[in-house]
């Protein structure tokens, strides 16, 4: 039977080993050095956990290896683009989101027809930050800035995207995220602070998002009544294709192609997949119980 003062003595050495574990972990936040574990960790859990998540209206439409062996060579000439859209609107798609940036004037006719397709229904086109700092958006033809979302995501330091700005601001101009806007075409009350943030668990994740060939929609294939209710992406995702990221729930292969993103992104946002993490002060003080026990 242990005496009061040996007892005393090892509460002592518990609670000094459990100050000294504090004081280090807070060191080694400080200094950045348990970045790189809490990045894997967490891509870790992605990985394992929620891998059959609540169904949400969300798909895609391919611009495909398939389409380009088809239908000819990137880029795609306007009309053709158009035609996607017009056929996305026509299968009764909820909403269609266009992951091109299609910044420039074309051929008049080719124009309208494509501003005629937008018009068919809830669109929105694609805009990003030039390297300038100035909005690179859609032609005023096609409604510039009125039907615009952003599509840029915030990669690491160690090149995987795991975070993107609710909103991103330049020349006075603020728009939100394309997962975002559309997210929202679902539920209106969807409430998000401009600027946050967002952390989402990218499930399903890019390589799961239910999927249709552009050339099979422009064909009007069996398949493209899966588009109906949906929220519908459309974007390119043929071999060679630079638009493609690293996320933690992505392909073996690593990069997966951005409008896959996108529709992963905004699946998490309608099923309140939001990642958080801990507060640096609650993990200090989880350290303390842990190093003492």
């Amino acid at each position: 039977m242990s005496s009061p003062l040996s007892s005393a003595a090892s509460v002592g050495r518990d609670t000094a080993t459990a100050a000294v574990a504090t004081l280090l972990t807070a060191v080694l936040l400080a200094a950045g050095f348990l970045a790189p574990l809490d990045r894997s960790v967490g891509d870790a859990l992605l990985r394992l956990t929620h891998r059959h998540p609540a169904a949400v209206p969300v798909a895609a439409v391919a611009i495909d290896d398939r389409s380009v062996a088809e239908l000819g060579p990137l880029p795609w000439p306007r009309p053709r683009l158009a035609g996607l859209v017009a056929a996305a609107h026509a299968a009764e798609a909820r909403a269609v989101l266009v992951d091109l940036l299609l910044t420039d004037a074309g051929d008049s006719a080719a124009d309208e027809r494509f501003a005629e397709a937008i018009s068919a229904g809830p669109t929105v086109l694609a805009a990003a930050i030039a390297p300038d700092g100035s909005w690179l958006l859609p032609d005023p033809v096609f409604g510039g800035a009125d039907f615009a979302a952003h599509v840029q995501f915030e990669v690491g330091p160690d090149g995987v995207a795991r975070t993107l700005m609710a909103t991103k601001q330049a020349g006075g101009l603020s728009l939100p995220a394309m997962s975002l806007a559309a997210a929202r075409l679902v539920r209106p009350e969807l409430a998000v602070e401009p600027g946050r943030t967002l952390r989402p668990d990218f499930r399903p994740g890019p390589d799961q998002i239910s999927q249709v060939a552009a050339a099979e929609l422009l064909a009007g294939g069996e398949s493209v009544r899966r588009l109906a209710g949906n929220l519908v992406f459309i974007g390119i995702t043929a071999t060679g294709s630079g638009d493609r990221l690293i996320v933690p729930t992505g392909p073996r292969s690593g990069l997966a192609p951005g409008v896959l993103v996108h529709a992963s992104v905004t699946s998490s946002l309608l099923r309140g997949g939001m990642v958080t993490r801990p507060s640096a002060t609650w993990l200090l003080l989880g350290t303390f119980p842990v190093s003492y026990t």
